[in-house]
């Protein structure tokens, strides 16, 4: 196998993923494991978030078209509840920052 120059090594490597990303993903996922055992309890457990007690969890996407787009849970009484899961979070003072 040829071995990579140091541009290529450096570009491949600033490309995304790595132990960061799956950190994230690891946490996403452990989110959705979560709420899926919500939802396979049914009434069972009670409803997470501050949910009415009347609905439970029927509902579960994964990275959604949705602007929030980790994790999207439907409940029977049509209520919807938006999840985007970070391990970590930086935050910013400058005037420009989100």
């Amino acid at each position: 196998m040829p071995e990579q120059n140091n541009a290529t090594q450096r570009n491949s490597s600033s490309s995304g993923g790595g132990a960061a990303t799956q950190a994230g993903s690891n946490f996403q996922n452990r989110i959705a494991a979560w709420i899926a055992v919500r939802i396979l309890a049914e009434q069972d457990a009670s409803p997470p978030w501050g949910l009415p007690v009347t609905g439970t969890l029927e509902r579960l996407h994964c990275e959604t078209a949705e602007p929030v787009d980790d994790l999207f849970v439907g409940t029977s009484t049509d209520d919807f509840v938006f999840i985007q899961a970070k391990h970590t979070v930086g935050l910013t003072s400058g005037p420009d920052s989100a």
